[in-house]
């Protein structure tokens, strides 16, 4: 398994801290010897009882001097013996097997097990008081007598305790650190120019670094998102809007693998939602070991709405297209009626004219002058209303709307394959919505004079044939 920087550098700190306080301990004599300040304390208490068994001794209280030895052995288990002793060396008090226990250092001086202390009487040296303490265990090795030892032991807790507190200390730190700081200037601003938004994250998710372009797109600042989780932000499935379980920059950590074209909604802290297509990179060093990935993000949030709102308003031309056929069905029929209609007037024009002759002739007959005048004058200001309406309705057929609609339905027929980037793009295909509702009103106008004069007609035929 590959040791990472920041373990080397956690064992570097270890090493500098333990060499540190090994070197404070060696000049100032920081840390405390176990075993001197167990001599300096026999020592102290061997001259303490020196002190006081010379002064009961020179008053002659050996009996007492031999109890206190004995309550002294009870208290203090580690005291195998004691012995006073004279400068002759005659025993005067002692408790234990003394001779047997004791060994005596090399001259005068003591020893941690062996403690000797002078007593003196004025300026004389009347004797010694001797106590042997319990020796330290002979069967325990060096190496358990070594790591029993305190400053072996503190030594070590903080080896262990420094390593795991320097690794999560720098971990911290490292991610609250804005790498942005070393990448080059001109690789910093080849990013922040990508339209797409571009993060980069390291094996745990975190930030390492952002463009400007993401930066924009989720609504936080570059500081505040280096060193956060990328997978904590408001990430929901398109198809659902559940929350994702599992991210596709993990899937590429996890499995080693690109992931390409994987859609997310993010949820924004204003309430909106943006939809991004996501592609993922895992980043590799020499020794095929992930240390990251790259992901880009395409908001593609925009061409959402463009692409629903083209299919409005495909829908809507399709539906405009076939109110359109409806409406040149209707002009088709009204066209054919209007020719009938036109082919009876005629021949109501026909006959009415063959009457008025047989009616001049038969008041030139009759003799009745005056009647037949103001007959014919009826009947003449019938004609010309007739005329006007037929004039009407021939001025009314020959408009160009009918033909401009079959042109409409020409062009809708030619551009069928591609009909909606022609009605979107085409500044003839632009148009046509527009000049249909142009269409549809003047045809509708047209409809409505024609039935009017229609009716007229079919009025004023019923009066004159009266």
């Amino acid at each position: 398994m590959r040791v990472t920087p920041l373990v080397w550098i956690s064992c570097g700190l270890v090493s500098l801290t333990i060499s540190v306080l090994m070197a404070g301990d060696w000049l100032f004599d920081l840390a405390p010897n176990h075993d001197r300040q167990i001599f300096e304390y026999r020592r102290d208490l061997a001259e303490s009882l020196a002190v006081q068994y010379s002064a009961l001794t020179e008053r002659e209280q050996i009996e007492t001097v031999k109890f206190a030895m004995e309550v002294l052995a009870k208290r203090i288990p580690d005291i195998l013996s004691l012995a006073l002793l004279q400068k002759s060396g005659t025993v005067v008090a002692q408790i234990g097997d003394h001779a047997r226990v004791w060994v005596q250092p090399p001259g005068e001086e003591s020893t941690l097990d062996f403690l000797q202390v002078p007593i003196f009487s004025g300026e004389q040296r009347w004797g010694v008081l001797q106590v042997a303490f319990r020796q330290t265990q002979t069967d325990v090795s060096s190496l358990q007598r070594f790591l029993a030892d305190p400053w072996v032991r503190f030594l070590a807790f903080v080896s262990v305790m420094g390593f795991f507190a320097y690794l999560f200390f720098m971990k911290r730190t490292l991610r609250q650190l804005d790498p942005s700081g070393i990448v080059p200037a001109r690789v910093k601003a080849a990013l922040d120019a990508l339209a797409q938004g571009v993060v980069m994250i390291d094996t745990r998710d975190f930030i390492v670094l952002a463009n400007d372009a993401f930066c924009h797109a989720v609504g936080k600042p570059v500081t505040s998102l280096i060193g956060s989780d990328l997978s904590t932000l408001s990430w929901t499935s398109v198809a659902s809007s559940a929350t994702v379980s599992v991210h596709p920059w993990t899937e590429a950590i996890m499995g080693r693998q690109s992931q390409a074209d994987k859609p997310l909604l993010l949820r924004l802290p204003d309430g909106e939602s943006r939809k991004f297509i996501i592609n993922t990179v895992p980043i590799m060093d020499d020794a095929s070991t992930v240390r990251g990935a790259l992901v880009s993000f395409h908001d593609v949030t925009d061409l959402d709405r463009t692409n629903s709102a083209l299919r409005e308003a495909n829908s809507e031309l399709e539906l405009s297209r076939f109110k359109i056929l409806e409406k040149n069905q209707e002009l088709e029929t009204t066209n054919t009626s209007l020719h009938v209609e036109m082919s009876e007037r005629k021949k109501v024009q026909a006959e009415k004219e063959e009457l008025h002759q047989k009616l001049v002739q038969a008041s030139r007959q009759a003799g009745m002058a005056d009647v037949a005048s103001s007959v014919l004058h009826n009947v003449g200001n019938v004609l010309t209303s007739i005329n006007v309406s037929t004039d009407i309705l021939l001025k009314t057929l020959k408009k160009p709307m009918v033909g401009d609609v079959c042109r409409i339905a020409s062009m809708f027929h030619e551009h069928q394959d591609n009909l909606e980037a022609f009605l979107t793009q085409d500044s003839k295909g632009k148009q046509i919505p527009s000049y249909l509702g142009m269409v549809a009103e003047s045809l509708s106008g047209s409809h409505q004079t024609i039935q009017s004069e229609i009716d007229s007609l079919v009025k004023k035929s019923t009066i004159s044939s009266k």
